[in-house]
């Protein structure tokens, strides 16, 4: 039971960190498109 318990942890923390991180890219494109959008 116990490693089961640990998988899903390990497994939710995986998800949580790549959802940042995918949210964090996210940003990073569109503050980029509006910074090249504004300057052309």
């Amino acid at each position: 039971m116990e490693i089961a318990m640990m998988e899903m942890t390990i497994c939710d923390e995986v998800r949580t960190v790549w959802w940042c991180g995918l949210r964090f890219a996210m940003a990073i494109c569109d503050l980029l498109l509006r910074w090249f959008g504004g300057v052309e």
